[in-house]
């Protein structure tokens, strides 16, 4: 029998998914950024996982998101040039194969 999420777990998963959407990327380069599986990522956003709250934080923190939200840390620039470069890639696979 599946379990239904709560409405603290959707919540979560909406401000998750519209964190990514807001930074513009890719499930896998959101992923990429915290470090998980695409398809871990996924069922975040699908609410068939419980997502870590360290996670969210990670990811908004990562991507300048982070006084959106309320998280008030300080960013690693190397961390910024390491997500841009992937951002990047991603942009230059799209463009050649899709």
């Amino acid at each position: 029998m599946k379990k239904v999420p709560t409405a603290a777990q959707i919540k979560l998963a909406k401000q998750l998914k519209n964190a990514r959407i807001n930074f513009g990327c890719s499930q896998s380069v959101a992923a990429a950024i915290c470090g998980v599986t695409t398809r871990a990522w996924q069922r975040w956003e699908a609410v068939e996982r419980n997502i870590p709250y360290a996670a969210l934080r990670l990811f908004l923190i990562r991507t300048h998101q982070d006084e959106i939200y309320g998280i008030k840390k300080g960013v690693d620039p190397e961390i910024t040039k390491l997500i841009m470069k992937k951002l990047d890639h991603e942009d230059n696979y799209n463009k050649k194969y899709k």
